[in-house]
């Protein structure tokens, strides 16, 4: 049995790798990027370098191909720009091979965090205060009734691409219009304006089979990349029943197929908000695996088999860390807070980390290699 992988240059892919290669199945290593951190696995048998997914048709073009002349049994997507074109072209796609995705209308939908809103009052939800400006609806004057601080968001970006804080109205309009030119943003693709809201940030991941939950897992952002808001970089098992009774409620009102990770902020009192829906595996998988809800192999299992068993139950108080880019992390919050136990959090050990494994050394000689190499060039 046999898996193309594609992001071979995101760790999550490299999470995915070792699960489904541990198990016996040949993997390959897709990537825009040559000699990504996951080809350098033992787990990767062979690799396809594609044209970037920035060209849609070129990207489906050469997959279509490869996937024609080499045999996969699935084809697991992993950053959302590639899932939501291969979403896009499965049809195509699934000519040669199963591709466990939800329907392209479905991850519009949930992707889209100007949308979003509108699904959660449905459902009542409770998501934060969030503005999208318009000709009824001008910007000056949501900066002057919005509540400060508020966060600016692209629409369809993950991992904090393009996401900016403001603290009063002056500051939201030219960070407004700053992030309009930055991405060169068209009318339809102007960002939304939300309430910030103030708490810890967790996840909610889930496995559906077509409309059906078969697996979930909760983790809570201990720390994150940027400090003012990013993908987590030292994160813990737990679990939160009223985030994924709303998860589940989200994604089985959308028919969900596959993975998703859902965002929650917990506010000071308690109370979680929704913040978005990633609707392809998310950067804190590792944990879950090690937590015992194997997502990567969870989901080949349903594309080969048909289905899978329910994994409801896992360890909790697991952590685990990107140790290279948490140090980072530590050494802002060090600036900001001048605090000691910052630098005693860099003694902490043992730990779980996403990269680093005795098994498989290789992909994290590259990850350092390749940090090295940029900062040279800084």
């Amino acid at each position: 049995m046999s898996v193309l992988i594609t992001t071979g240059e995101s760790i999550k892919a490299l999470t995915i790798a070792r699960s489904l290669g541990e198990k016996k199945i040949s993997i390959t290593i897709g990537s825009s990027e040559n000699r990504s951190i996951s080809s350098f696995s033992r787990y990767c048998h062979s690799n396809f370098l594609y044209p970037s997914p920035s060209n849609s048709q070129k990207f489906i073009s050469a997959l279509s191909h490869f996937l024609n002349h080499n045999h996969h049994d699935v084809l697991i997507p992993v950053h959302s720009k590639d899932t939501i074109i291969i979403s896009k072209y499965r049809e195509k796609l699934e000519k040669y091979t199963t591709i466990p995705l939800a329907s392209y209308d479905t991850m519009l939908t949930l992707s889209d965090k100007s949308k979003l809103p509108s699904i959660a009052k449905e459902l009542e939800i409770k998501i934060p205060k969030t503005f999208l400006p318009s000709s009824n609806y001008p910007l000056q004057k949501i900066s002057e009734i919005i509540q400060y601080p508020v966060v600016i968001k692209l629409r369809n970006r993950t991992s904090s691409i393009g996401q900016t804080y403001a603290y009063n109205a002056d500051d939201l309009c030219q960070k407004y219009q700053k992030t309009i030119l930055t991405y060169n943003l068209a009318p339809n693709e102007y960002p939304i304006i939300q309430e910030y809201i103030n708490g810890v940030g967790y996840g909610v991941s889930m496995l559906y089979n077509r409309g059906e939950l078969r697996a979930k897992f909760t983790h809570k952002r201990i720390r994150e990349y940027p400090i003012t808001g990013g993908p987590s970089t030292y994160r813990i098992s737990t679990k939160h029943a009223k985030m994924e009774s709303i998860a589940e409620q989200l994604l089985s009102h959308n028919s969900w197929h596959g993975v998703a990770m859902v965002e929650f902020k917990l506010n000071n009192e308690g109370e979680p908000y929704l913040l978005e829906v990633n609707p392809r595996f998310w950067g804190s998988l590792n944990t879950a695996v090690l937590s015992g809800v194997d997502f990567p192999y969870l989901l080949y299992q349903m594309a080969v088999e048909g289905d899978t068993p329910r994994v409801m139950d896992y360890n909790i108080n697991v952590v685990s860390m990107n140790y290279c880019i948490d140090t980072l992390t530590r050494y802002n919050l060090f600036k900001s807070q001048k605090s000691l136990h910052i630098i005693k959090d860099f003694m902490v050990f043992p730990y779980h980390d996403d990269i680093a494994s005795i098994k498989d050394p290789l992909p994290i000689i590259r990850f350092m290699y390749q940090g090295l190499m940029k900062g040279k060039r800084v």
